[in-house]
């Protein structure tokens, strides 16, 4: 869905990894609504998600594996798994289409704290600080930035930078806490970060400093085109026009105290 450079986000190759569903949660909930800061997104990007990429496999409870015993994440380069298969299909369709220009595969993690990136060394180092601009709930300093090895080529980040994807990760959140405190991740904390990936891979397209004005600007003169629809009543009212973070952070944390 949407228009412009192609950007693709994945969750549940594993099917134990719970919390990977709610931080694409965030992701569909934003694209899906009505925000003007969405609709912006729709028009700068044409987005290919997929929420569950291993349903079989949740489904029967398997921890890493299809109902072949496969882990699709050490398999995204050749047909062992139908799964991979049709994404990788997709994806090369996706890149006879237009421009290729972020792959975001969500994870969770057992042992580690908080939501952080692991990228192929540095390459998608600009797409991991944008985010962290977009979410306080990212653990920039702690980045994986993990070289290219023989043995990863079937992981996702890895194949898709092999397609083609200029920016391509892999997100994991924590099972546990926060990395900032002794607090675990609450719901709400990783649905805000599946927005905030979003936000970010539109800010990729942004050369300014402050790329959160500049999609404002957008949204402003969207707005003021179609201001006699009465579903638009107040420009104030996006996020975008309050910075990249205020309403994000205040959206999460209000749930804790709430």
């Amino acid at each position: 869905m949407g228009s412009g450079p192609r950007a693709c986000i994945v969750a549940r190759a594993h099917p134990c990894e719970t919390h990977a569903s709610w931080v694409m949660r965030g992701v569909l909930d934003f694209l899906l609504g009505n925000d003007p800061e969405a609709q912006s997104c729709l028009s700068q990007v044409a987005w290919l998600l997929v929420p569950m990429l291993n349903p079989d496999g949740v489904a029967a409870g398997r921890t890493r594996t299809n109902l072949d015993s496969v882990d699709l994440n050490r398999h995204h380069h050749d047909d062992t798994a139908a799964e991979t298969k049709a994404l990788k299909s997709a994806l090369q369709a996706e890149g006879e289409a237009g421009e290729l220009l972020a792959f975001v595969d969500i994870h969770s993690h057992s042992k580690r704290r908080g939501i952080f990136a692991i990228a192929n060394g540095n390459s998608a180092d600009r797409l991991v600080s944008l985010i962290a601009d977009r979410t306080p709930f990212l653990d920039l300093p702690g980045t994986s930035r993990t070289e290219a090895r023989p043995k990863d080529v079937g992981v996702g980040r890895m194949a898709a930078a092999f397609q083609g994807y200029k920016f391509s990760l892999t997100i994991e959140s924590s099972l546990g806490a926060r990395h900032t405190a002794d607090e675990h991740l609450l719901l709400q904390d990783l649905a805000s970060a599946g927005k905030a990936i979003c936000l970010a891979i539109v800010d990729l397209l942004c050369p300014e400093a402050n790329p959160a004005r500049t999609i404002s600007a957008a949204i402003v003169g969207t707005v003021a085109s179609a201001s006699s629809m009465a579903s638009v009543t107040s420009v104030s009212a996006s996020p975008l026009a309050l910075g990249p973070r205020s309403e994000i952070e205040a959206e999460a944390l209000s749930a804790r105290t709430a």
